[in-house]
Parts: C-alpha cells; structure tokens; sequence
C-alpha cells in the first residue's frame, strides 16, 4: 500500500473495512467490531504516514448472524456495527476517539430520496461527510431491472448527491 500510494500521487483516501458487519460471500469481510478495532491504528498509521484521509468501514444494511441461533449477533444497522467498533476503540485506546475522516456507505436503494435521507442521517450521526463508496439502484418492486432504467436513477442521484452538502463523494457500483 505505501508503495503504490507513493508511485500515485493522487491517491487521497484510504478505505476502511469493506461493509464488515456482512458475512463472507454475501460482499463483506465478516469482522467483528472488536477485531476492527484492535486493526485501526494500523490504518491510522498509515493513513497518518502517507498523508491520506482515513474513511470509516463501509457500513451498509445487513441481516448476517456473527454467532449461533442460539446466540444471534446481528449488526443489522451501520450504527449499530459502527457504535461497537468505536466503543471498542474507545477502550483500547484511553477513550480516544478513532480516526475517520469521512464516514463510507453503500446503498442500493433505487430512489434519489432514499440515498439523500440514508447519507444526511450518518453524517449527522456521526458528524462527518459522507463517501458513498458503492450505490445503484438494485431495489424497486414491481419494476423491471432494465439498463435504461438503472441509467435514469444514476443520473437522477448524481443529481441530488452533487447539491447535498453532506456528500463528499460517490462511486456508482455496477448492477447485475
């Protein structure tokens, strides 16, 4: 990573955990709050060294069960995935905050309004801009998944992100 951040210059972030509350298979890494935790000032190191912004994991919705039926753990939320891993931090590090720059999300919600609520509620939660790492639009009973379709809500929430403060960043995530 400090190589490749040294060979390319314009390299401004470094991203956290991709979506951790979500199992293996299902997209994410499957990591606990606590193991995130005792990771993150490795990342904060280099991010620090390298001259680069820290973003959060990338939180996104999730029904994945981290322990038995008989003992669920389900981080079914961003914040409640999130609030654990800061906890966490808080008690490695003598109740010091972690570093995150900016907060990463990832929607598949098809309406423009929904991805604007979803952003301002965590950078508001949290008091950070947001990165919306990974969107489309995946979601939309009764519609048809066409490409045509997928084109209009791309350009319908480019639209909305660009005049929303909250949002500092954004990368369109390709559909099936």
């Amino acid at each position: 990573v400090r190589n490749y951040i040294k060979a390319n210059p314009s390299v401004k972030y470094i991203l956290g955990f991709n979506e951790p509350n979500m199992g293996y298979g299902e997209g994410g890494c499957a990591m606990l709050p606590s193991t995130a935790a005792a990771l993150w000032p490795k990342l904060e190191a280099l991010a620090e060294e390298c001259n680069v912004a820290l973003v959060s994991p990338a939180m996104t919705y999730s029904g994945y069960n981290f322990g038995t039926e008989e003992n669920k753990i389900i981080y079914g939320t961003p914040e409640s995935w999130l609030d654990e891993f800061i906890s966490e931090y808080k008690k490695n590090n003598e109740g010091k905050e972690p570093r995150m720059d900016y907060i990463a999300l990832h929607s598949y919600m098809a309406w423009p309004s929904a991805i604007i609520w979803y952003c301002e509620n965590y950078a508001k939660m949290y008091n950070k801009p947001i990165l919306l790492t990974e969107f489309c639009a995946w979601h939309d009973e009764g519609v048809p998944i066409t490409e045509n379709w997928q084109a209009q809500k791309l350009a319908q929430k480019i639209e909305a992100m660009d005049k929303n403060p909250y949002i500092a960043g954004y990368a369109w995530f390709k559909a099936d």
